[in-house]
């Protein structure tokens, strides 16, 4: 994904950043790739298996998971 906007926030996954206003946040490799996934499919419910199958596929991990790297 190339870096996009959304409402007031420019997402650059090529930098884990997210800015609001000129301010940027750094976000962690796993936190990108979760946030890029639910803006590109912004027009629907992501369940959280799926979440779970994309990005920790193979590995025993609780829906706490995805609730921590969305907050």
């Amino acid at each position: 994904m190339k870096k996009c906007r959304f409402g007031e926030f420019l997402l650059e996954p090529e930098y884990n950043s997210i800015s609001k206003d000129g301010e940027s946040t750094a976000l962690s490799p796993r936190v990108m790739d979760v946030l890029a996934y639910l803006v590109d499919n912004h027009d629907r419910v992501v369940p959280a298996d799926e979440l779970l199958d994309k990005f920790w596929e193979g590995r025993v991990v609780e829906e706490s998971t995805i609730h921590r790297h969305i907050n």
